[in-house]
């Protein structure tokens, strides 16, 4: 079976690991970086979702651009059963807590969930997971996956949006920083009524996907 792009490259990282003392490894600042975290600066900051999601930028999918694991969980579209390389979301602690976990999907076996993911005893590392501790599988939305990305046409502005799925939060803070601007100039308030009507188009248009496949 074809790999996924960004599982492909996360396994090149295997063995990357932090560094002890006031050293820090530069595979592993990257991460944060290509995962919207440019502000980290040392790798003793929980990276798992940093890994996931420097791993999906690079393959050329829009990740949560989150360092918190559980924020997977609104991510891309839901699977009701695994794929290859799909992220998986655990509970980390107390199941309805805010700790969590986050890697790629290998394969399972006697209850056991095969992963591969970042800090996994410190390091980039293939380990096992107990399936009673599962939140959920992800996988992104894409052109190839998404059959609102078909209904309007690849290259079109439906498609466009979709893509910006992922990253509504981020635009609609955006947007709220532009329009408490607007008592300087009204070109502010425009911009940012447009970024949250786009980011609220986008999530509608996700959310027709997923309810797409899932058939209802």
């Amino acid at each position: 079976m074809t790999e996924p792009a960004w599982l492909e490259l996360a396994r090149k990282q295997l063995g990357e690991h932090e560094v002890d003392g006031s050293h820090d490894n530069p595979e592993i600042i990257a991460f944060y970086k290509d995962s919207g975290h440019p502000e980290i600066k040392h790798d003793e900051v929980a990276w798992c979702a940093a890994f996931t999601g420097a791993m999906l930028e690079r393959a050329g999918i829009p990740s949560a651009k989150t360092l918190s694991a559980r924020d997977y969980l609104t991510w891309g579209k839901k699977l009701d059963k695994p794929q290859l390389g799909c992220v998986c979301v655990f509970s980390r602690g107390d199941p309805r807590g805010w700790n969590g976990h986050v890697g790629f999907y290998l394969g399972e076996q006697n209850g056991q969930i095969e992963l591969l993911g970042g800090n996994q005893a410190d390091s980039v590392s293939i380990t096992h997971m107990p399936k009673s501790r599962l939140l959920g599988y992800r996988w992104p939305v894409t052109a190839t996956t998404s059959r609102t990305y078909k209904a309007v046409g690849v290259g079109s502005v439906g498609t466009a949006l979709v893509t910006l799925a992922p990253s509504a939060p981020s635009l609609i803070s955006m947007g709220g920083e532009f329009k408490a601007l607007g008592g300087a100039s009204t070109v502010f308030a425009f911009i940012g009524a447009a970024l949250c009507i786009i980011a609220f188009i986008a999530i509608i248009y996700a959310r027709q996907d997923d309810a797409a496949v899932k058939g209802r």
